[in-house]
């Protein structure tokens, strides 16, 4: 989550604000994303969210997006993302897991179990 928000303020997603990136000078900035396709403005995945359960669906939390916002086939099981080292790339479905959204994102956390739309998606590697 890349914001500035003054850490003593709410955020209405209720996520740690001490969470968010408040600066673009971090390390393996190419990890973070900052602009990905989406279905929605913005969002605020969480490494326990399940991928959609068929492509397409979309079923927001309350006041914000979880990961199947961004879990959508556009562009052959991937989506374009710009990073906040502003790098560009194209970014396998499986690998939104696997990208560090905020800095409590534990990387090395057990996928999903994909749904039968996604199982011969590239995993990531």
């Amino acid at each position: 989550h890349v914001s500035n928000d003054p850490p003593n303020n709410e955020d209405p997603y209720g996520r740690d604000l001490l969470n968010n990136w408040r600066t673009a000078d971090v390390q393996r900035g190419y990890e973070v994303p900052l602009l990905l396709d989406c279905v929605w403005l913005g969002g605020a995945p969480g490494q326990l969210d399940e991928p959609p359960m068929f492509e397409g669906f979309f079923e927001p939390i309350p006041l914000g997006v979880n990961m199947q916002g961004f879990c959508i086939d556009r562009h052959k099981a991937a989506i374009n993302g710009l990073f906040l080292d502003f790098s560009a790339r194209k970014v396998g479905l499986k690998e939104l897991w696997r990208l560090k959204w905020h800095k409590g994102f534990d990387l090395n956390a057990d996928p999903p179990i994909w749904p039968e739309w996604m199982s011969n998606f590239k995993d990531y590697e």
